[in-house]
């Protein structure tokens, strides 16, 4: 049973350094361990930890956004550019969390199209030139034949 619990305490002191947002590499360096072996205790202590409730945690994001739109606010009427900029990056945030923006598009049917090509462009510059609407000045040679 100790073998058991010393695993799992190395497992979560390798997730504390993982999500503080040190590099799995250098957590195996520093461990004397491969990175694989890093990334396989990531998953294991992730397996264990509870799922993630969305409903609370939207809540919070929420709540958290409410609040720095309400720090912001007052200075963006004032015409501060920085927290213009912030308060529209929080709404469009909080827009998107409620799902009043999307990000996806829906394509229902088909489009019908028919492509003709167009003349060659050597007739069409023949024809710019003709007309004057282009003048070249120089003629251009290429130098690999």
């Amino acid at each position: 049973m100790p073998q058991v619990l010393d695993q799992v305490h190395c497992d979560r002191e390798i997730w504390i350094e993982y999500v503080s947002g040190r590099r799995q590499v250098d957590i195996a360096e520093a461990r004397g361990m491969s990175q694989s072996a890093v990334s396989q205790a990531v998953v294991r202590y992730r397996n264990t930890l509870p799922p993630l409730d969305k409903d609370e945690e939207l809540d919070r994001a929420l709540d958290l956004i409410n609040d720095l739109i309400a720090t912001h606010a007052p200075r963006a009427k004032q015409g501060h550019l920085g927290a213009t900029r912030m308060v529209d990056r929080l709404v469009n945030t909080k827009a998107k969390l409620t799902g009043l923006v999307q990000n996806q598009v829906q394509i229902n049917g088909h489009v019908q199209h028919a492509w003709t090509p167009g003349p060659p462009v050597d007739q069409v510059l023949a024809q710019a030139m003709a007309e004057g609407r282009i003048r070249p000045r120089a003629e251009l040679t290429r130098l690999d034949r």
